[in-house]
């Protein structure tokens, strides 16, 4: 376990702790003991679990009517986009209930563009870098991420895509839904489910998912599924019987309870809450889950993060956080400010009905004067009260002709009203403009009749409520990743990791290194073999600063041929040196719990929710094709941003990729050419400095030389002939550190010949 926050409390005492303190157990022992269980109830008292399924039910029965409006709007939006209709007898029997599609085709459409965007293909996760990354190695990083995570989403999330399809075409009719997101311990695998709102209750009240202080998430079990957890002490062992309810009757969520289905499923309602448990006064997250029909409590379960906790020096737990499970996807906030969001069914109730009762009084009055029927008088003689007139089908009446025509009166149907067809029409307009299901987005566009541009503004015009919803389930969806990045932070698995990114370094970098080795071997960029103790500069080591020429000699003088014996000296080749940092860095094996860590990275969708037409993403594309010749373009992003607007499969194939960041070896080469000039700069100095203090040693010999001829305690000729030698010796020196500032010279003019015939 990690170490817990701990900070300096400003009224403690800053004494040592007693004995008694310090024998006193740290209050995290127990917390940390109860988050190793899978399901501490069976630790706590009987009336400790008792009062907390009551606290359970009790809350969650106040939850629940709080969101009963909500609720109520979200039941009836269902039964209209499934164009539930009932036997209507009025304004006749089994008149008209024709449902308008309305809400039915704006969830279509809205799931028909929503999916594809928060899908786009196999790479659905993607890694923000966050910081400077001048080696490439923050990118590469982002890339191996991306691709495991989203072969975990794809391939080992068993139902992730189907039930993201799901909540695309959900969402617009209920206007809220819900991923959890947890780990499996018993298939070790991460999971992301997708929860119906209807099965999710909040308070209506709550301004935030995490600032909630109860989550209750309606759970159906199967009584084998019940029967398995008992028997992995999951479940505390108790008698569930068979499933409550009246067979027949519908249920708050819309079901029916079969008459003798002794598999239907029991409800369980499992609460995110705070207790405090081990009495300390603050209370900390749990996880209570209780058997609806019995309110017993079945199993308990820490939901802390220890790694966050706040602790004070005393010992006092400041702050213990929550984790969290719940993803909430809203699809339009609500404008009253509650919590749960509203959809197509709740905005186009009021018009849906509107409509289904014109389009129903046309079809009735259409009915109707087909239909025919009126009066018969009195004077008619008819043996039947009734008399139906077929196709090509005479009936003969014991009346006068003439008095036929007197004695009938038929019913003075009109037919459909032309004002109410108008007024249908007008309401199904207002309720496309709602919804954005224009004619242009459906395909009913005369499309050949429009110039292009004004086809494409058409389009992003009637684009926009669904740009902004996307959006809006975009940041959603990073907030899922994020969960789920932290699960595999929790929980590496390194042999599944290392299969799945199947890592080897790159092309690009094992060229780099065996150049680097063929250059260390040969010298600097091709040059002349090093001597032994060179340095970077292909020279002989400085001398000390101060150092006398010739000292080396062991004359205390130096000869032109002396300088010219190091220059012809054996040649021997240096042995291969280190990689630079720079290159060993791209050879280290990456490792899943390195990868997953929690700086300089950040989780976002892959896709673009500007972007939910095919049309947006080739114009887009072909903006980035009109520039790949610029000099600043990167052309391996531009052709793979131009190849999945195509929706082109296997890019990878396709595109040779380029090292990211600066190229190791020519970072490497600069490196060692720096140090070059360093040595060589040394190299001037010392020279430099040789020639000085070899001037001023001359000057002050010659001053004490002076001074001993004038007190007679030197010969003039003696003098003139020490003169005359040390006249000659600098003079040696002095061509002798010539030629060795010319032979230099003439190295770096070779060099630079030679670096330019390499460019």
């Amino acid at each position: 376990m990690a170490l817990p926050e701990i900070y300096q409390d400003d009224d403690a005492d800053p004494e040592m702790p007693t004995e008694e303190q310090q024998q006193k157990p740290h209050p995290l022992e127990q917390l940390q003991k109860w988050d190793e269980s899978a399901n501490i109830a069976g630790e706590l008292a009987e009336d400790v679990l008792s009062a907390m399924a009551s606290r359970v039910i009790d809350e969650y029965t106040i939850d629940k009517s709080s969101r009963s409006d909500w609720e109520e709007e979200a039941r009836l939006s269902m039964d209209a986009v499934l164009q539930k209709s009932e036997v209507k007898n009025y304004p006749f029997e089994k008149a008209s209930n024709i449902k308008y599609p309305i809400l039915t085709n704006s969830a279509l459409q809205f799931g028909a563009r929503s999916y594809p965007a928060m899908v786009p293909g196999d790479k659905i996760v993607k890694i923000k870098v966050i910081g400077p990354d001048p080696m490439g190695l923050k990118q590469a990083r982002a890339e191996r991420v991306s691709t495991h995570m989203s072969y975990q989403i794809l391939k080992e999330m068993d139902g992730w895509e189907n039930e993201t399809d799901t909540m695309c075409h959900q969402l617009p009719v209920l206007g809220d839904g819900f991923k959890k997101v947890y780990r499996d311990v018993e298939n070790n695998k991460n999971c992301s489910d997708f929860i119906s709102a209807m099965n999710v209750v909040v308070n209506q009240n709550t301004k935030s998912l995490r600032d909630v202080p109860r989550i209750t998430h309606e759970i159906e079990l199967y009584p084998y599924q019940i029967e398995e957890r008992i028997r992995g002490e999951t479940f505390l062992e108790f008698e569930y019987g068979s499933a409550g309810g009246t067979p027949g009757i519908a249920r708050p969520d819309g079901k029916t309870d079969s008459p003798s289905d002794s598999d239907a499923p029991h409800v369980f309602l499992e609460q995110h809450r705070f207790e405090d448990l081990d009495g300390d006064g603050l209370r900390e997250p749990w996880i209570v889950t209780v058997h609806k029909d019995s309110g017993k409590c079945v199993r308990v379960v820490a939901n802390y993060d220890l790694q966050k906790t706040r602790v004070r020096e005393d010992g006092v737990i400041v702050r213990i956080p929550r984790r969290d499970y719940f993803v909430h996807f809203p699809f339009l906030p609500d404008p009253n400010g509650g919590f749960y969001g509203i959809g197509f069914g709740r905005l186009l109730r009021a018009i849906g009905e509107a409509v289904n009762t014109s389009l129903n009084q046309i079809i009735d009055a259409a009915h109707l004067q087909n239909s025919g029927g009126g009066f018969l008088g009195s004077g008619m003689n008819l043996k039947k009260a009734q008399i139906r007139i077929a196709m090509n089908e005479w009936t003969q009446l014991n009346v006068p002709g003439k008095n036929i025509r007197d004695a009938i009166v038929p019913h003075n149907f009109h037919g459909p009203s032309p004002v109410l067809f108008q007024v249908l029409g007008l309401l199904i307009d207002a309720g496309k403009q709602i919804a954005s299901v224009q004619d242009v987005l459906t395909g009913d566009a005369h499309a050949q009749t429009m110039q292009p541009t004004t086809l494409l503004a058409l389009i992003e015009q009637g684009l926009k409520v669904f740009t902004s919803i996307i959006k809006r389930l975009f940041r959603s969806l990073a907030r899922e990743f994020r969960l789920l990045y932290e699960l595999n932070r929790r929980y590496p698995d390194e042999e599944e990791y290392q299969r799945i990114i199947d890592w080897s370094p790159s092309p690009q970098v094992l060229q780099a290194v065996e150049q680097f080795k063929q250059q260390s071997m040969m010298g600097h960029n091709g040059g002349p073999p090093m001597e032994p103790g060179t340095g970077a500069g292909g020279g002989g080591a400085p001398q000390a600063p101060g150092a006398m020429a010739g000292e080396a000699m062991g004359g205390g003088t130096a000869t032109a041929s002396s300088a010219g014996a190091a220059a012809q000296a054996p040649q021997m080749q240096q042995p291969p040196q280190e990689l630079p940092p720079q290159l060993a860095v791209h050879l280290e094996r990456p490792t899943m719990a390195g990868d997953y860590e929690y700086e300089n990275c950040d989780i976002v969708p892959v896709a673009d929710p500007s972007q939910v037409t095919d049309m947006q993403k080739m114009a887009k594309a072909q903006i980035i094709e009109s520039n790949m010749g610029h000099p600043n373009m990167n052309t391996e992003q531009g052709l793979r941003r131009i190849f999945i607007a195509a929706n082109i499969e296997d890019i990878d194939q396709l595109i040779k990729p380029t090292p990211e960041g600066p190229d190791p070896l020519m970072q490497a080469n600069a490196e060692a050419e720096v140090q070059k000039k360093k040595a060589s700069a040394m190299k001037d100095l010392s020279i430099a400095e040789k020639t000085s203090v070899e001037t001023q040693s001359i000057h002050q010999q010659s001053a004490m030389e002076h001074a001993a001829v004038m007190s007679g305690h030197l010969d003039q000729d003696q003098a003139l002939a020490t003169e005359t030698q040390r006249l000659q010796n600098a003079k040696t020196a002095h061509e002798a550190a010539l030629a060795e500032r010319e032979m230099a010279l003439k190295e770096k003019q070779q060099e630079a010949a030679e670096r330019g015939e390499a460019a």
